[in-house]
C-alpha cells in the first residue's frame, strides 16, 4: 500500500513542469511527449510512461478474495519516428511484468499501416482502446474470449466510413491472465460507420478468428471477477486437451452522441476437435456520459473511441454504467457462469492525470466449482501517464 502511495504521489509531483518541446539534436520534456530527442522533423525518439496505482477491496462470498493494493501497470514507454517507420517498445515493471507493445510499422503507403511483432490483436472494441481510455478500470468478462495482445503481422487500411485489419499471429510473449493455447491465429476485422461527425458516430464492427492450435497444447478459458488485483478466478474451464481449431466470432456497436456513448460486444468461441462441438458466450453493454459536457473523440484509423479531454482547470467528470457476461458451461465442461454489474466515476484532472473508482456486483450461477455465489468489490486508481 505504502509503495502504492509513495510512487502516485511522485508521478503526480512530475507532471507539473512542462518544458518546450526538443528542436533538433536536443533532448528536451513535456507532458505530451515525454522525454524526446529530436534528430530531424521527422525523425525523433521519445520516452514516456503509464502508472496505475490501484486498490480493491472486496465483499466475498464461498471463495476468499483478499484486498490489495499493487501497481496495475508501471510501464515505459519508448516511441520512434523514422519518415515513414515507427517503432514501439513498452516494458512493464508493474503486477504483470514483461513486454507489451514491441514492433515496429510501415506508414509509407496512405492511410495503411504494416504492422510487425507484438501487438494488440485486431479483435474487439475493449481490446483495442487504450488502457489509459477505457472507462471502467478493467476490461469485461467477455475479454476472457478476444485474443489480446499477441506478436505477429498485420495489414490496415481505411476510408472515410470504414475501417479493415488482417493479420496472422502466434502465441504471447507474457501470460496475461487470458485463455491459454498454443497455436496460429488468423484474425481479420471490418468496421462501417454509416454515421461519422464531430458530435455524432454509428460504429458496427465483426472481428473473426481462426487459431489452429498446436498438437499437444492444452486449451483453457478463465477470468477474474472484472478486478486483477483479485486473488481468485471464479470462472474456469479445465485443461481441454485434444482441441484442433479455436473459433471466435465478434460483433460491436457504438453510438456516441456528443457526451454520450452506448457501447456493446457480443463475442461467441466455438471450440472443435476429437470429441469438441463445443461453444461459449460472453458480452458486454455499457452507457457512459461526460457529466461536465466534453464530447467523447473516435479515432478513424484505431476504429475505436478515446478518452474525453479535458477542456477547463477543473477537469472532466464522466460516471458509466456496465452489464457484463460469460458462460463457459457447454456439454460437460463446468467453466461456471458469471453476471456482472459496475459502476465507474472518473476524474479527469488533465491530460495526464485521472482518478476513477468502481463499484460492482458479482453474481456466479453456479462457478467454476459448482456453487453459486455473489459479492461486490470498490476499486480506486490513480493514473498519470507521458
Amino acid at each position: 500500500m505504502y509503495r502504492v502511495l509513495l510512487t502516485a504521489t511522485v508521478a503526480a509531483l512530475l507532471l507539473t513542469a512542462p518544458v518546450a518541446p526538443a528542436r533538433a539534436g536536443e533532448i528536451r520534456a513535456s507532458l505530451d511527449d515525454g522525454l524526446e530527442y529530436r534528430v530531424a522533423k521527422r525523425r525523433h525518439l521519445r520516452l514516456g510512461g503509464r502508472l496505475h496505482a490501484d486498490s480493491t477491496f472486496v465483499e466475498d462470498d464461498v471463495t476468499p478474495i483478499d484486498d490489495a493494493s499493487e501497481l496495475r501497470r508501471f510501464r515505459a514507454i519508448l516511441r520512434g519516428r523514422f519518415d515513414d517507420w515507427r517503432l514501439r517498445a513498452d516494458y512493464d515493471f508493474g503486477l504483470i511484468e514483461g513486454w507489451r507493445g514491441l514492433y515496429v510499422q510501415y506508414r509509407g503507403l496512405r492511410r495503411t499501416r504494416i504492422t510487425l511483432g507484438q501487438q494488440v490483436a485486431p479483435f474487439s472494441l475493449d481490446d483495442l482502446m487504450s488502457s489509459n481510455d477505457l472507462t471502467f478500470l478493467e476490461r469485461s468478462l467477455g475479454s476472457a474470449l478476444s485474443p489480446g495482445m499477441l506478436p505477429g503481422v498485420s495489414y490496415q487500411t481505411w476510408g472515410d466510413r470504414w475501417n479493415a485489419t488482417v493479420g496472422v499471429f502466434g502465441n504471447e510473449l507474457n501470460d496475461q491472465d487470458r485463455r491459454q493455447g498454443d497455436g496460429t491465429s488468423y484474425i481479420g476485422r471490418f468496421v462501417y460507420t454509416p454515421v461519422r461527425s464531430r458530435d455524432a458516430v454509428l460504429h458496427l464492427g465483426i472481428a473473426q478468428e481462426l487459431r489452429t492450435i498446436d498438437g499437444g497444447s492444452d486449451v483453457r478459458l478463465r477470468t477474474r471477477p472484472e478486478s486483477r488485483l483479485a486473488d481468485a478466478r471464479l470462472l474456469s474451464t479445465p485443461r481441454l486437451s485434444g482441441v484442433d481449431d479455436l473459433s471466435t466470432t465478434g460483433l460491436e456497436f457504438m453510438a456516441i452522441r456528443r457526451n454520450l456513448r452506448l457501447q456493446s460486444e457480443y463475442l461467441r468461441t466455438a471450440l472443435e476437435g476429437d470429441g469438441f462441438d463445443t461453444a461459449f458466450t460472453g458480452g458486454y453493454v455499457q452507457l457512459s456520459a461526460v457529466l461536465t459536457g466534453e464530447r467523447y473523440r473516435y479515432s478513424g484509423s484505431g476504429a475505436y473511441a478515446t478518452a474525453p479531454r479535458p477542456r477547463s482547470r477543473t477537469g472532466a467528470i464522466e460516471a458509466a454504467l456496465r452489464y457484463s457476461t460469460l458462460d463457459l458451461e457447454e456439454d460437460g465442461i463446468t467453466g461456471g457462469v458469471q453476471e456482472q454489474v459496475t459502476g465507474s466515476l472518473s476524474w479527469y484532472v488533465n491530460r495526464q492525470l485521472r482518478i476513477t473508482a468502481n463499484y460492482s456486483r458479482f453474481e456466479t450461477d453456479p462457478n467454476s466449482s459448482g456453487i453459486d455465489e455473489q459479492g461486490s468489490i470498490v476499486s480506486l486508481r490513480f493514473q498519470a501517464t507521458l
